[in-house]
C-alpha cells in the first residue's frame, strides 16, 4: 500500500522518508498492512500514522493513497 502525507498540496503529496522510522510489530495485528511504505511510519497513541515528509522534511500525518 502507498502512503502520502496530509501536509502538502494535493497533487504533490510527499512520501515517507525511508530509514528514519522503522516499524515492525512483534505480533502482526489482523487487518493491518506492514509492507511497502508502512514500515517507514509509526502509529501514534491516537491512531495516526506519523513519518517524515519527503517534500518538507518535517513530521507529518500520513494516510493511504487512493487514486
Amino acid at each position: 500500500m502507498i502512503y502520502r502525507c496530509t501536509c502538502c498540496y494535493y497533487r504533490f503529496r510527499g512520501k515517507p522518508v525511508p530509514n528514519v522510522f522503522h516499524s515492525s510489530p512483534t505480533k502482526k495485528p489482523p487487518g493491518r498492512d506492514f509492507t511497502g511504505d508502512r514500515i517507514h511510519l509509526i502509529e501514534s497513541s491516537e491512531g495516526y500514522l506519523l513519518g517524515i515528509c519527503s517534500n518538507t522534511n518535517e513530521l507529518a500525518h500520513f494516510k493511504p493513497y487512493e487514486k
